[in-house]
């Protein structure tokens, strides 16, 4: 499967939250028709996600409160089908920020990130929970490395200004002894 995206929550500019370039699926054949459906592999690659900041909140923050009030509660349907996914892996992902702090979109590598017996424990997730157990990660880190630059990308503005401020300073003093020397010495 490819070309598969999940938009952007209402209020963002973007028109998704990402894009999955490839999706492969290794299913072991003898479990299919069963209760449990086991995934032996599940690889996305070419993950590309928009981290999109506002005033208030970002994307990223509003796609896991809402994995997390559609994560399945009391009310799971005991025939849903249910799966047991041994390995997924994201790989070759990169994460786009925007926002106003920034004067221009940046983007950053989303290193490989490797998440292991989803459902295992429990005799199987349901696809909802499946779901969440595969975004709940991927989202957390890229909002991460997201955040992470995003703070990079302030404290070397922060600086900048700082030195500019410094350099202001600086001239407006030489400036300011340089007339006081030309009305000392009569000038």
């Amino acid at each position: 499967m490819s070309g598969f995206t999940i938009a952007n929550p209402p209020g963002f500019a973007s028109p998704h939250a990402f894009r999955l370039d490839s999706i492969k699926l290794g299913l072991e054949l003898e479990s299919l028709g069963s209760e449990i459906v086991v995934v032996e592999e599940l690889l996305v690659d070419g993950a590309h996600l928009v981290y999109e900041r506002n005033a208030t909140t970002s994307n990223l923050d509003t796609l896991l409160q809402n994995v997390g009030r559609y994560s399945g509660g009391d009310d799971t349907d005991e025939t849903e089908t249910r799966m047991v996914i041994r390995t997924f892996k994201l790989t070759n992902g990169e994460v786009t920020l925007r926002s106003e702090l920034l004067p221009e979109e940046l983007t950053v590598e989303i290193p490989e990130l490797t998440v292991r017996d989803i459902g295992e424990r429990s005799g199987g997730a349901t696809v909802t929970e499946v779901a969440k157990q595969l975004l709940q990660p991927v989202l957390e880190r890229t909002k991460n490395i997201a955040e992470n630059r995003l703070r990079q990308e302030l404290d070397a503005a922060k600086a900048e200004a700082q030195r500019e401020l410094e350099n202001a300073v600086e001239q407006q003093k030489q400036k300011a002894l340089q007339e006081l020397k030309n009305r000392l010495s009569g000038d």
